[in-house]
């Protein structure tokens, strides 16, 4: 990916998170401050200057917390029961088949209850929860990682998101846990030196860590609300998000006449290798097929400035999950458009909480602010040596005074009298005890009712009924939480295809708590080669809540009072129910013995029918030599029709036996004639090889004879012209020195010859 294309795709990103985090902050706000009001503090900091103000105390009266904890108590002894179905209905003409299909859904079962065995014991499912119940909502990741730093097998893991408020969804997605959505996302925060370790190659010197909160909506990042680098103390956190995305792509999808679905590119992969292990039967041929869209999950992690890792996942859909608890649809006046507002289990009964601690601080301030005993006296009817006492009277119990004037009777003292209190209102009061009465009837749970009732009206079956009326009304959450856990569930087995390929072995549990383990991918074992999307997975809650027990119980024993039949049928068919729903000291064993139990009397009561049909009346032993007599004539003419039809039936299979022998050998022969014509392609080949390298040879030869005779040649023209350059130096040299030796001969001549002769004559005019 070069630069601009980058730059471009961060931005876009980075629009996506913070559109996200925009429409969902209401939400956000509060999830933290539900879990606030819950397990903190019920007031807030206005509150507090307020009382201070006045002088009050800040007293806080918590009684929400009570009611989640019940819940999530009651929650912890709840055990989905799970279901797994074809996502198509197969009708499988082969026995064999129906019962690799049946033990793959066993297998597959027992999977997925020892993934929810292991979540409770490291209390996803109870966190999650009590996310719904005190924030309104939660969000769950699922991820592959190896089974150690040593094994090259992977595993499926689920596991709840740490930070709610830091995991973000596609605003327009309809669906309950955001898997129709275009984008999903979390925010890891990093400190420095850890990332500098992870990513040392990424340069984030340019990076400003100030000192505010990760997410605050007054400081504008560069995505938006978010702080992506900020300071903690004297470290430097720096925020990492973990983006998925979805990629469409449209193909054509075959139905194969097995029963498979696949995609062009899938059907053609299998016809290679098909052709690949030289199979004698056809592949299953396409007969049904259409256009469809395959989705792929693109996975970008990215800081502030820069994108750090974009990889194609093998994912079938977003491992992130959310979560509803009882969330509504509503629409903003301003804006004009709809969204989604989660709530927690307790977020109309705040107002009445705030209340119950504004009544109980006055209260307590009305209580802290009462006057001590005051006494009304007269000084002269103190006696000085008493004076302490009246002053001090909870330090004594008698007071003394004066009764006369200086000891004149004539003039008598009014005695002491004391002073008469303030009431404190009684309406604070009621309105302490009645906060309550209001909690009880916004949150639907009627429990503390049973206080009312007299002992006549507190029964057993009044106590279960009360207790699932307080159940119900949250309800709504706990329907919510076993969609969220469903939509899990299916996501794994979904990736199980995908990530289980090996041969391994894998942990089940079964339906009664037994824990084992099933060969997978393996000869004598199950194979996990399916499509994605090939099983639907169910989750409802069970009847393992502790009330529903009791209530199941008391019905039965009511009817088996009533009905004595009912009780022997009880007794018969269903004591492993009975004993399954006890909650008792040593239940498994008891589980145990009670189906050997029934199995022994089933058999001993079949046993019985079976010597009851063994003695027969006079009548019937009579009317069964009758029928024994037609039964062997019709067995006798049976026999005979079945030996005709076996002769015939074994005429047919031994000419369809010759027919397919005869087949087998015209492939076999027309195997042989292909591997022959292939044999003589190679020959001819070579042959044509061998003949180009001769031919290659041969006009080397020539180019290297032609290249030397050229050399030749030219080697004795240069001979010739160097003996012919030879033989003109040869002559120009002869003839210089001849010349030479004529003009040494004329020269003297010269000389001599005007002294001889004299001054010339002079010419005539």
């Amino acid at each position: 990916m070069d630069e601009m294309t980058n730059r471009s795709e961060l931005k876009r990103m980075k629009k996506n998170v913070e559109n996200s985090y925009d429409g969902f902050v209401m939400n956000y706000e509060r999830y933290s401050r539900g879990r606030r009001f819950v397990f903190i503090t019920t007031m807030d900091g206005s509150r507090r200057a307020v009382n201070a103000e006045l002088q009050r105390p800040s007293l806080e009266f918590n009684v929400l917390e009570s009611y989640v904890s019940r819940l999530l108590g009651e929650f912890a002894s709840n055990t989905p029961s799970i279901q797994i179905k074809p996502a198509e209905d197969f009708n499988f003409d082969d026995p064999q088949q129906k019962e690799l299909q049946a033990k793959t859904i066993e297998v597959l079962e027992g999977y997925a209850r020892h993934i929810l065995f292991e979540s409770e014991k490291n209390g996803t499912q109870y966190e999650i929860f009590r996310d719904l119940l005190t924030g309104g909502y939660s969000s769950t990741k699922l991820f592959t990682d190896y089974v150690d730093e040593r094994s090259m097998l992977q595993n499926i893991y689920w596991e709840r998101n740490h930070e709610q408020t830091l995991v973000g969804f596609d605003l327009l997605a309809k669906n309950k846990d955001k898997s129709d959505g275009d984008y999903c996302y979390e925010i890891i925060p990093k400190r420095r030196h850890e990332f500098e370790t992870e990513f040392p190659d990424v340069d984030i010197s340019q990076l400003k860590f100030l000192r505010q909160n990760a997410l605050n909506s007054g400081a504008q990042g560069n995505f938006g609300p978010f702080s992506w680098s900020f300071k903690v103390g004297n470290e430097d956190i720096l925020m990492v998000c973990d983006y998925y995305e979805k990629k469409k792509k449209r193909t054509k999808l075959y139905k194969l006449s097995d029963g498979r679905s696949m995609t062009r590119e899938e059907y053609k992969k299998l016809l290679e290798e098909w052709e690949e292990e030289r199979e004698i039967t056809l592949p299953p041929i396409v007969v049904q097929e259409r256009e469809t869209e395959i989705t792929k999950i693109i996975r970008h992690i990215m800081i502030e400035n820069k994108i750090l890792k974009t990889e194609e996942t093998e994912y079938t859909c977003f491992p992130l999950k959310f979560i509803d608890g009882n969330s509504v649809t509503a629409r903003d006046e301003k804006a004009g458009s709809n969204y989604q507002m989660t709530r927690p289990y307790f977020y109309h009964a705040e107002g009445y909480q705030m209340l119950k601690n504004f009544a109980g601080q006055q209260l307590a301030n009305e209580l802290e602010n009462v006057r001590p005993q005051q006494i009304i006296a007269s000084l002269e009817s103190i006696n000085e040596k008493y004076l302490d006492a009246y002053e001090k009277p909870q330090n004594t119990t008698t007071l003394f005074y004066n009764q006369y004037y200086e000891g004149d009777h004539m003039k008598q003292l009014n005695p002491p009298i004391f002073a008469p209190r303030t009431q404190i209102p009684p309406e604070y009061l009621q309105t302490f005890v009645g906060a309550d009465q209001g909690i009880m009837h916004v949150l639907g749970n009627f429990d503390a009712n049973m206080a009312d009732m007299s002992k006549h009206d507190v029964s057993g079956k009044a106590i279960i009924e009360t207790i699932t009326l307080g159940h119900a009304s949250a309800k709504p959450f706990l329907v919510n939480y076993m969609r969220g856990l469903q939509a899990n569930l299916q996501a794994m087995i979904d990736w199980i295809p995908t990530y289980y390929t090996t041969p391994r072995s894998l942990p089940v549990m079964t339906e009664d708590g037994k824990h084992g383990y099933e060969m997978v991918n393996q000869p004598g074992g199950v194979s996990l080669n399916y499509s994605p999307g090939s099983f639907k997975i169910e989750v409802e809650a069970g009847v393992s809540f502790e009330a529903q027990q009791t209530k199941f119980m008391n019905q039965t024993i009511g009817l088996a009072n009533a009905i004595p039949s009912f009780g022997q049928f009880l007794n018969d068919t269903c004591l492993d129910l009975i004993v399954d729903n006890l909650t008792i000291r040593n239940v498994e064993t008891m589980k145990d013995r009670a189906g050997k139990w029934m199995q022994a009397k089933q058999e001993m009561n079949a046993a019985m029918m079976e010597q009851q049909k063994r003695q027969p009346s006079i009548e019937q032993q009579a009317m069964q030599v009758a029928q024994q007599q037609v039964q062997a004539e019709h067995e006798v003419g049976m026999s005979k029709v079945q030996a005709q039809m076996m002769s015939d039936k074994a005429k047919t299979d031994l000419e369809a036996a010759k027919i397919e022998l005869a087949r087998d050998e015209m492939r076999i022969e027309v195997a042989r004639i292909l591997a022959e014509l292939r044999l003589e392609e190679e020959k001819l080949g070579i042959e044509q090889q061998k003949a180009d390298d001769k031919r290659v040879d041969m006009a080397l030869d020539a180019a290297v004879r032609e290249s030397s005779h050229l050399h030749d040649v030219s080697h004795k023209a240069i001979e010739r012209d160097m003996l012919m350059l030879d033989k003109q130096l040869a002559r120009d040299a002869h003839e210089h020195q001849k010349t030479m030796s004529e003009k040494a001969a004329v020269e003297p001549e010269m000389t001599e010859e005007p002294k001889k002769r004299g001054r010339p004559k002079k010419a005539k005019e």
